[in-house]
């Protein structure tokens, strides 16, 4: 049975400053009859007269790695469950 649980993060890690870099494309397409939005990834074959099509690139920087978190807990094993494991290892 787990008596105690807790997830802290490591004081003696540091967290990367290295960058992931991730690209985004495709096309929103806005249509100004009913003021609605969409993207979607590939270029329409068929627009409305009543859209116009903006082509979009998005980059996304996201840290690489993530603070490196312990678990620190305590298992309490009663002393029959231990006699029983022992005897079965015998």
């Amino acid at each position: 049975m787990v008596d105690k649980m807790a997830m802290k993060e490591h004081p003696q890690k540091k967290i990367s400053t290295a960058m992931l870099s991730k690209d985004f494309q495709g096309w929103l397409i806005l249509d100004w009859r009913d003021r609605s939005m969409r993207v979607v990834k590939k270029r329409p074959k068929k627009l409305s007269p009543y859209e116009v099509i903006v082509k979009v690139d998005i980059t996304v920087n996201i840290p690489k790695s993530q603070p490196e978190m312990i678990a620190k807990g305590v298992v309490d094993i009663p002393s029959t469950q231990v006699r029983e494991i022992l005897i079965d290892q015998i």
